[in-house]
């Protein structure tokens, strides 16, 4: 289920006073938002970004996703990482790419869907 929220007048209010007040940056449009809290003692990283896009329901469907930079940044990782499992089964060192590339991997994950939870609750 894709949480959403509504698309009215109050709403869009709620969006600019938040970024006013400076707990967020972005933009708030008519058919669009992108929202990304400000750097403070809980947001060192700023890697993260809350997108809603209206649906035909009038509503927002809100979307959290990395920054286009981070985006790039781990598309890369994942290719070398994938590389170095590949160069790492076939000189039979099977425990290196559950060191070097399973478990980052596994604790990126776990902390995108779990800051992901936390933020998409804040606005529901």
């Amino acid at each position: 289920m894709k949480e959403t929220i509504a698309n009215d007048e109050k709403s869009r209010h709620i969006l600019n006073k938040l970024i006013s007040e400076d707990f967020y940056e972005g933009v708030v449009q008519k058919h669009r938002f992108e929202l990304s809290r400000k750097k403070g003692f809980f947001n060192i990283a700023d890697s993260y970004s809350l997108i809603g896009n209206l649906n035909e329901q009038n509503r927002f469907d809100l979307e959290f996703e990395f920054k286009a930079l981070h985006q790039i940044l781990i598309k890369i990782a994942l290719v070398l990482g994938l590389l170095f499992t590949i160069f790492s089964i076939f000189s039979w060192n099977w425990f290196l790419p559950l060191v070097f590339v399973g478990f980052p991997f596994f604790t990126l994950m776990v902390s995108f869907q779990l800051k992901k939870k936390k933020e998409i609750n804040l606005f529901i």
